[in-house]
């Protein structure tokens, strides 16, 4: 047997080591020789970290940075870990990395920089001044106002609430302002647009007549007449300045149906009062409406009277109703559509407004519920004032927009808005004529019954 020391395997310090060997055999007999065995010094183990890094933030917490380092000597393999890692996010300001090398041998080597993430300049958003701009129309007038961002990283993004070029209602409106950078800073600013009223008119009347029909819940159909007032205004100047704004070759200018205020009373439910759903109350919409010449004249006026010498409109309103019946009050959220065609920039007497219904309108009580009471049929006689002209005796021939409607007239033998009637005759009293015709007809009435003076409407019938 063979004796090694130290034994064959060991390991073996830096260096020069001397390794006895002896040989016995059986009986007994030795034999000895040595050997060295020389392990040299390993290279010694060194890192080199980067120049120090100046990164810029390219998000609120801060930026990524990668790097890396060089290792030199020590035994392969050699590892270097890094504190924070490559590719981590570095927050704002300055962090120190710290490196170490570790070799195959565990000899290390350490090495550190620092990361520089500065601060990103600071977002800033400035709104212009506060705009005024004067309503072009009944709904208001558009405003177009541009914002200044300065600082951030760009790119910068700006939204405003309302944005630039919406229309803007009729007051003062605050558009809210909000820029966003890349990195995600924000700032804000706020303007205020206040859009005064245009040149406008109310032409108010205070002899209104009107007709409504209803479908009552039992089924039944009623017709109430009602009196009262209402006004009307009119977005126009004094030249009577007009705007084709759909493009159909005739000028319009823009309405709104701004009170109605009318009573009357219901055979079998009472006190009937019919105005506009109230503007504290939700939903709230304006009863809007226009003026269209027939023809284009002049273009930019309407032509129609006082503004040229002939002419004549086509008038609509989409009125929101408010109906108080017996106590209850109801209103709609579908407009009654209102048209009439008109010989003046306002209804002159017994002019009347005909709805167009291609379905009746739901009436809702107060909470939103539906109340099965449904509008069938709307006339609004705006001017209804008895004309001071004497009738003589013989035939008075009225023009009926829609004959289909029928008539109710009165006759008084005095003079005056206090006269006192004397008799109604209605279309179905045999006095006037109907017709299921839908264009215009003329009516001939006999007054052969001696002069007087007459007030006619349409009865909605």
């Amino acid at each position: 047997t063979v004796n090694y020391t130290p034994p064959s395997g060991s390991t073996f310090p830096i260096g020069v080591t001397t390794v006895q060997c002896t040989a016995t055999d059986s009986i007994g007999q030795t034999a000895q020789c040595s050997f060295t065995v020389t392990v040299p010094t390993p290279p010694a183990l060194t890192l080199a970290c980067p120049s120090p890094l100046t990164v810029p933030a390219t998000s609120l917490d801060g930026a990524v940075a990668t790097y890396s380092t060089t290792a030199t000597g020590g035994v392969p393999p050699v590892n270097v870990n890094y504190t924070p890692p490559s590719g981590s996010t570095f927050p704002v300001g300055v962090t120190t990395v710290q490196c170490t090398a570790t070799d195959s041998i565990g000899q290390t080597a350490q090495c550190s920089f620092t990361v520089t993430v500065p601060a990103p300049p600071a977002l800033t958003l400035a709104c212009p001044s506060p705009l005024t701009v004067p309503a072009t129309s009944v709904d208001g007038a558009v405003a177009t106002y541009s914002t200044t961002a300065t600082g951030g990283v760009p790119p910068v993004t700006v939204n405003c609430t309302p944005t630039s070029g919406s229309t803007f209602p009729i007051g003062v409106t605050t558009v809210q302002c909000t820029a966003t950078d890349s990195i995600g800073q924000t700032a804000q600013c706020s303007l205020d647009v206040t859009v005064t009223p245009a040149a406008s008119e109310v032409d108010r009347f205070d002899h209104t007549l009107a007709a409504v029909r209803w479908e009552l819940p039992s089924g039944e159909e009623e017709t109430v007449y009602l009196s009262g007032a209402m006004d009307v205004r009119v977005w126009i100047d004094p030249a009577g300045s007009a705007v084709d704004r759909d493009g159909n070759g005739r000028d319009q200018v823009p309405t709104e149906l701004a009170e109605l205020r009318l009573a009357g009373a219901s055979t079998t439910q009472g006190a009937v009062t019919v105005r506009l759903h109230a503007t504290g109350q939700t939903p709230f919409q304006r009863s809007e409406g226009q003026l269209e010449e027939l023809i284009d004249t002049v273009t930019g006026r309407l032509d129609v009277p006082p503004y040229a010498a002939a002419g004549g409109v086509d008038s609509r309103f989409d009125v929101f109703l408010e109906v108080a019946i017996g106590g209850a009050t109801f209103h709609a959220t579908e407009p009654v559509r209102l048209e009439a065609r008109l010989r003046h920039r306002t209804p002159q007497p017994a002019e009347a407004y005909l709805s167009a219904l291609a379905t009746p309108v739901a009436l809702l009580e107060e909470s939103g519920t539906p109340a099965d009471v449904r509008v069938l049929r709307v006339v609004i006689i705006p001017d209804a004032r008895l004309t001071t002209r004497a009738v003589p005796e013989g035939e008075l021939r009225l023009v009926l927009p829609n004959p289909a409607t029928g008539v109710r007239l009165q006759r008084t033998l005095a003079l005056g808005l206090d006269a006192v009637w004397t008799d109604v005759v209605g279309a179905a009293g045999g006095a006037v004529g109907t017709s299921a015709a839908s264009e215009p007809e003329t009516v001939a009435i006999d007054t052969s019954a001696g002069t007087a003076f007459y007030r006619y409407y349409l009865s909605g019938q």
